[in-house]
């Protein structure tokens, strides 16, 4: 099992409930593998015994869970083959596990069952609740009633630590097995006349780029770039950079993309940002972005592209959930193209994945 199975394997659970309204026993059972055995750490149990069987003692222990409890919960996973079952009230770890330890997958775990699938299951209710109308407002989306706030989905998720991490954790797995934008989009070519970083210029801003995984990659593909690269993100996000696992080269900085770009770039990158917001803040966003742009600088959107026949599971239920998160939305290229002119810019060309399924790249410049 290479990575990109294995990444497929272990967030099943949750990718599902992300990629559309499930049924009762799947969301039933997908909460199971995301919340209880994380919180009674069976999962780093597990791994501690290093391939050997532990007893159903053993694992309630962490939490001072009672055995019957867990017992319960042990059989779930086995029979899920989430772990494996090696006599009576005896179970060893698996691969897939193993990886729920790890950061990435463990944050989506954590963001899939306190957020996303909480969000899709208020769906029917929310359309109910108001005579079946398109959301459109930010704040008043099947989250809002989901998790009883009135808060957008990032300033809840800004106020809990956990879920700061998780989440930026998440999305730092989240192109996994996917195409990396680099391969189909021109960036050498779009970044070939930039000075060198001691000069100071600018080559690359990753716009709301999390903790730096974006620019990470980009590094190790391209490690001959010149110019500097920048990322950027709200304050709590920048703030839980560990600097000994970003690249020296890559330099940190806290930034509202509602507010003025403050810095001037030849590209402006933004990685699923602009999926997360409704039109007119995606509008707001762009003309921000557009304040550090020059006649020769361009925005990179890397986003999914929704065909406008024929779309795939994935791509329409991944738009559902951008609706229950935020009322917000997946988008044809017809959209895109309609968004970008709205914002006083233009379309200079879409590159297209080999992968159909992997985000595009819609690149933008100022008007002529």
């Amino acid at each position: 099992m290479d990575t990109t199975q294995l990444i497929e394997a272990i967030t099943q659970c949750n990718r599902d409930v992300s990629n559309g309204v499930p049924g009762a026993k799947e969301k039933q059972e997908r909460s199971h593998i995301s919340s209880q055995p994380i919180d009674l750490d069976i999962f780093k149990t597990l791994k501690a015994a290093d391939g050997a069987s532990t007893s159903i003692l053993d694992l309630a222990k962490p939490r001072n869970a009672t055995p019957d409890l867990v017992r319960r919960i042990v059989a779930f996973l086995a029979s899920v083959d989430i772990i494996f079952e090696t006599g009576v009230d005896a179970y060893c770890a698996t691969r897939i596990s193993n990886a729920l330890t790890t950061p990435g997958i463990l944050g989506g775990a954590i963001y899939g069952h306190d957020i996303m699938s909480r969000s899709m299951w208020e769906i029917p209710s929310y359309l109910s609740k108001r005579s079946y109308q398109n959301p459109s407002n930010p704040v008043d989306a099947p989250l809002q009633d989901a998790l009883n706030t009135k808060q957008h989905f990032f300033p809840y998720v800004s106020a809990n630590p956990l879920l700061v991490k998780s989440f930026a954790d998440f999305m730092g797995v989240y192109r996994e097995g996917k195409e990396h934008w680099t391969i189909f989009y021109p960036l050498r070519e779009r970044l070939q006349h930039v000075p060198d970083s001691s000069s100071g210029a600018i080559a690359l801003v990753d716009v709301g780029g999390g903790l730096g995984h974006d620019l990470a990659a980009v590094l190790s593909q391209h490690p001959a770039l010149s110019g500097k690269l920048v990322v950027q993100d709200r304050k709590e996000v920048i703030d839980s950079i560990d600097p000994a696992k970003l690249d020296a080269g890559i330099q940190r900085e806290t930034h509202d993309f509602f507010t003025p770009q403050p810095r001037k770039a030849r590209l402006f990158y933004l990685h699923s940002v602009l999926h997360d917001w409704d039109d007119e803040n995606c509008v707001k966003i762009l003309q921000n972005v557009a304040k550090g742009m020059d006649v020769d600088s361009r925005i990179a959107i890397n986003d999914l592209l929704v065909p406008d026949r024929g779309s795939s599971r994935s791509l329409t239920s991944m738009d559902l959930g951008m609706m229950a998160l935020g009322s917000a939305a997946e988008r044809t290229e017809s959209q895109w193209r309609q968004l970008v002119e709205t914002a006083g810019l233009r379309v200079t060309e879409v590159f297209r994945p080999f992968d159909p399924s992997s985000e595009c790249v819609v690149e933008v410049a100022l008007p002529l």
